[in-house]
């Protein structure tokens, strides 16, 4: 497997399995600048080492691009098109500098990145609530789908001690935010102000996948200034262990990302995580198949937060006998829809495919 970037917890995971990790050459700084040398060294450097007539899988620009010119078997699979260029609403979101640049990067190298899926032997996505949004950039719709999976093992794992966090409250709420308008935060805030003036029987925990300390504060200081002080609390950033904890011991999950673009609310490995733990979920629409409405969570319009504040409700007051309903629901449907298995299997008929050419 080759990459751009990888972190030493995952280097060390796929060692454990036996998978050789190599490193794709790039620059140190000025990536963006310097993409075309980028391309091109990678290029030459991989054709050293992969036939022509090899498969290769590819995700994300530019690693699509370099699939493409390295081999006539490629599989590009698109998790979503990429935010920084197609997407208005995460490019508004970006300070003005980096919007700029961003703009520029767009004029220069869009047109490869559409180059790089066209030509891509077989193009595969996660669900069918991604496709419109690749229609609409690519004018190509995906050969097959190639849905999220979760380790079902290892998310039903023993936890650890239950943090103080989890104790003593009538309805524990987990969230969690990478500061983007993918997760939604703001749109979360927004509702437990309208949901804290109905009931004070509950607390958020907040973790974090990515940390971002100004955007932070200025979430801190939404919470003081609303009232919400004694009802959200941020936990961090979480090991792989730590997160099972989080997800068996909260109530419900809640994931409101913004629905009006294809990286919020297409698809959410945490809303499948939580549910392999046996947690509910509250979820954004803009999907159609990580939850089933009414039997493992319900789904909400998450710019809308009277909506998102009594769907909340109705689970803090919800019979003990509907929520154990609700969380044995969760992990089987995780198990017949969304488990490595599925994905593995899915991704092998394209190879098998592209292998008798």
């Amino acid at each position: 497997m080759y990459f751009h970037a990888l972190s030493p917890e995952w280097a060390e995971k796929y060692r454990k399995e036996k998978i050789e990790v190599r490193k794709l050459w790039k620059p140190k700084r000025y990536y963006w600048l310097l993409l075309p040398v980028t391309v091109l060294i990678n290029v030459f450097s991989l054709k050293k080492q992969i036939k022509k007539t090899d498969v290769v899988y590819a995700t994300g620009f530019p690693v699509n691009l370099i699939a493409v010119l390295i081999s006539n078997k490629t599989i590009s699979h698109c998790f979503e098109p990429l935010p920084i260029f197609y997407d208005p609403i995460r490019i508004s979101s970006l300070p003005p500098f980096s919007r700029l640049c961003v703009i520029v990067a767009r004029k220069l190298y869009a047109w490869l990145d559409v180059f790089a899926i066209r030509t891509s032997s077989r193009l595969t996505t996660l669900n069918v609530s991604v496709e419109k949004f690749i229609l609409e950039t690519y004018r190509r719709k995906p050969d097959a789908y190639i849905p999220n999976g979760v380790d079902t093992d290892f998310f039903r794992l023993k936890t650890e001690k239950i943090p103080a966090h989890f104790i003593k409250h009538p309805c524990i709420i987990g969230h969690s935010t990478d500061y983007t308008i993918f997760k939604g935060t703001p749109y979360l805030l927004r509702a437990l102000v309208t949901l804290v003036k109905k009931t004070k029987n509950f607390k958020v925990l907040i973790s974090e996948s990515v940390a971002d300390t100004g955007m932070k504060r200025e979430y801190l200081s939404y919470i003081r200034a609303s009232g919400l002080k004694e009802h959200v609390v941020f936990v961090g950033n979480l090991s792989d262990t730590q997160l099972v904890t989080f997800y068996k011991h909260i109530d419900v999950f809640i994931f409101t990302g913004s629905h009006q673009s294809a990286g919020g609310a297409t698809a959410s490995l945490s809303v499948i995580e939580a549910q392999a733990c046996g947690t509910p979920v509250i979820r954004s629409i803009g999907n159609g198949d990580e939850i089933i409405n009414h039997h493992t969570g319900f789904y909400i319009d998450p710019s809308n937060p009277r909506q998102i504040a009594d769907a909340l409700y109705r689970f803090i007051y919800m019979p003990q006998k509907t929520r154990r309903t609700l969380r044995k629901n969760t992990r089987a449907y995780v198990l017949s829809q969304f488990t490595w298995k599925h994905a593995v299997s899915a991704l092998d008929v394209l190879i098998s495919t592209l292998n008798s050419i």
